[in-house]
């Protein structure tokens, strides 16, 4: 029998961060966004927006699983911790293996409590993932308003033969753009994993990325004071795991190139990059990629994940392809059929041609350059 305890207060989870981990571990989907550490410095940032809504289930007064939910207070929409801003690339359950019937316990708790939610909103769930589709089974059998969908690719790179590795690593684009910066001065790189070495470097790498995402016609998120108390938080939490790469590339001594990234279960995972401004021509984020695929390769891992994005450039490098599923349940009818009269209309929207204008397709040119270099 699985009995489940919802847990309303964050601090009442920190005895449970070692099974936490464990059950993420052992996983179907897992990822570093599965880590206690991981939703630990998001609840310490983004607590005040959202009501904990943490389900353990227990069989035989052991946990087996956990859902990591919340309950957003506007909207008052059910989502997986750390999916409110998109901040987790993957989302999920954390099942033991063992015990699959974990999740039909929680589809039940979600029904037994409708009055604690308008709409269950799951984002960014991995489309492979067992536990998505027992969800959707489950709720399928108590009610028609769910509503599941790709939401968006996952491009990443198996590594492990030898000739590929090789040939991703020398494409024309990252040996020119390297040289191009050898030419220039000295070229230096290396990962960073302790907090003490990363915390110096974080206002660098926050002006980096505003002044990037500036001149591609953007806004950085670490405008908002909040997005860099978290990724402070991340530094911190992350770092004594052993998951957080902090990568610098240097020239001359000047940084020109960081990513916030992690590594977990043999995985490199591709997350946050900033490249300078001043040198955005000769595409210091290439030499960025050629540094950390090398690095990726040498120390024999099996992935390289570029995580959620349609960016021309991680397909470049990908060689596989997964996708991310979106999974939406109504309290009520009216909430489905206005989802659904809404991706009615963007379909049409998308069919109707449109006609370009000068100052549009010299935009639109801009951003597809600014895509295609990492």
């Amino acid at each position: 029998m699985i009995r489940i305890d919802e847990v309303r207060d964050w601090s009442a989870l920190e005895r449970h961060a070692e099974t936490w981990n464990a059950l993420a571990r052992a996983s179907a989907t897992a990822t570093v966004f599965q880590s206690y550490e991981w939703h630990d410095a998001w609840w310490r940032v983004f607590a005040d927006d959202y009501e904990l809504r943490v389900l353990l289930a227990h069989e035989g007064g052991r946990p087996v699983a956990i859902a990591p939910w919340a309950v957003s207070r506007g909207g008052r929409e059910l989502l997986f911790i750390g999916s409110g801003d998109y901040a987790s690339d993957y989302c999920d359950f954390l099942v033991d293996p063992a015990h699959p019937e974990a999740v039909d316990a929680f589809a039940e708790w979600m029904f037994a409590n409708r009055a604690a939610w308008r709409r269950v909103d799951l984002r960014n769930v991995p489309s492979a993932s067992p536990h998505r589709g027992r969800l959707e089974a489950r709720v399928r059998e108590r009610s028609p308003w769910l509503f599941s969908e790709v939401e968006a690719d996952a491009p990443t790179r198996l590594l492990g033969d030898a000739a590929a590795d090789r040939g991703v690593v020398n494409k024309s684009s990252l040996k020119r753009h390297f040289k191009q910066f050898s030419k220039a001065g000295r070229l230096a790189f290396e990962h960073l994993d302790a907090a003490a070495q990363i915390e110096p470097l974080l206002e660098s790498f926050f002006a980096q990325h505003v002044e990037r995402r500036a001149l591609a016609g953007g806004r950085s998120q670490f405008l908002d004071p909040r997005q860099r108390r978290f990724y402070r938080e991340l530094v911190r939490r992350m770092a004594p795991s052993g998951w957080l790469r902090f990568a610098v590339v240097r020239l001359d001594g000047e940084p020109i190139a960081f990513h916030l990234g992690f590594e977990y279960r043999s995985c490199f995972v591709w997350y946050k990059p900033a490249f300078s401004a001043a040198h955005a021509r000769r595409s210091p984020g290439e030499v960025l990629l050629k540094y950390l695929l090398e690095d990726a390769i040498a120390r024999g891992l099996a992935e390289f994940d570029f995580t959620v994005g349609n960016e021309p450039f991680k397909y470049r490098f990908a060689n596989q392809v997964r996708t991310n599923h979106r999974v939406r349940v109504y309290a009520l009818p009216a909430g489905y059929w206005l989802r659904r009269a809404r991706g009615l209309a963007k379909r049409l929207l998308r069919r109707a041609p449109a006609r370009p204008t000068a100052a549009g397709m010299r935009r639109s040119a801009r951003r597809v350059q600014a895509a295609d270099r990492p």
